[in-house]
């Protein structure tokens, strides 16, 4: 009988043992693993995930999600670890939310540096995913966190992905990879005015590498076109989530200058809207309308129209 051979060293297996023996073995910690395949990455993860449930041991994902300062990705990151059970979290991103500009770069390194302690103190175990580019810029921009790593491993087998898993690749480019019985589409609602603030952060927290949250101000905001984009964008929706607050919300005719006065009575819901089931449909059509309060200032119109207006 000839000996077991073990993998070849930075192989997708051999790197997938040595990830298992140390979340078999350490509670917490953090471990770093340079990599140039995102096929050979996703392919090192799914074993991974196969061999620890069979342990019992739950492996979370985090992908790193592009923010206006780059500097507040570590305090990101660590909002998303306090928020998860104990277990494994894999985590990448780092390539495409980390800044091109070496100065801005620097500046975001800078912010993992400093949350070193933090980071490294979370109760479950980390596996940070990093390109060879971005491995030499930790080693020579923050050796002080590189030293934090107990594990540091070297993937460097290459398998065939598609042209999405490229290192780099846009999140859209990957969510549109993905099999749409896989993908989850929502639409969410708000008058801005009142409700940017939460609503952006509502986005940011839903987003996921299979989730794209859209908002009104991704599509042309200019007259009835808004509504048409929204209509057939909201019809392929998995949900509609709709805030509701007081004040009206843009209305297409409004946008256009035109007196609500004068206007025909409300727009026949959207087609998608009157297919949609229970509350989606009422989403649809109140999203349409401008919201709650946008609803009844279609009414308020027709009363206007129709000389039945009460001054207020």
């Amino acid at each position: 009988m000839e000996p077991t051979r073990s993998p070849s060293p930075g192989s997708i297996a051999d790197v997938r043992r040595r990830l298992v023996l140390w979340c078999e073995r350490s509670e917490s910690g953090l471990a770093r693993v340079e990599f140039s395949s995102e096929g050979a990455r996703r392919q090192v993860v799914a074993g991974l995930r196969q061999e620890l449930a069979v342990r019992g041991i739950l492996l979370h994902e985090i992908t790193l999600q592009a923010v206006a300062d780059a500097s507040a990705l570590a305090t990101d990151l660590l909002a998303s670890l306090r928020a998860l059970a104990l277990g494994v979290v894999s985590i990448d991103g780092f390539a495409s939310t980390l800044p091109l500009a070496s100065g801005q770069r620097r500046e975001a390194l800078y912010g993992f540096n400093f949350r070193r302690e933090p980071l490294a103190e979370q109760r479950q175990r980390q596996i940070w995913w990093l390109p060879p580019q971005l491995a030499e810029d930790f080693i020579r921009v923050i050796p002080d966190l590189d030293s934090w790593f107990l594990v540091r491993l070297q993937l460097s087998e290459i398998a065939e992905a598609q042209a999405a898993d490229r290192i780099g690749a846009s999140e859209h480019e990957r969510f549109a990879a993905l099999p749409k019985t896989k993908r989850v589409c929502l639409f969410l609602s708000t008058v801005s005015a009142e409700f940017r603030s939460h609503r952006d952060t509502l986005r940011h927290d839903l987003e996921r590498h299979n989730v794209a949250v859209q908002v009104q101000e991704d599509f042309i905001p200019t007259g009835s076109e808004a509504l048409d984009k929204l209509d057939t964008y909201i019809a392929g929706c998995d949900a509609v989530i709709h805030l509701v607050g007081d004040m009206t919300g843009a209305r297409a005719a409004a946008v256009a200058g035109a007196d609500p006065a004068t206007l025909p009575g409300p727009r026949q819901p959207p087609a998608t809207a009157r297919a949609l089931p229970g509350r989606r449909r009422a989403g649809a059509l109140l999203h349409a309308m401008g919201g709650v309060a946008g609803a009844l200032s279609w009414q308020d119109a027709a009363d206007r129209r129709a000389g039945g207006c009460c001054a207020a």
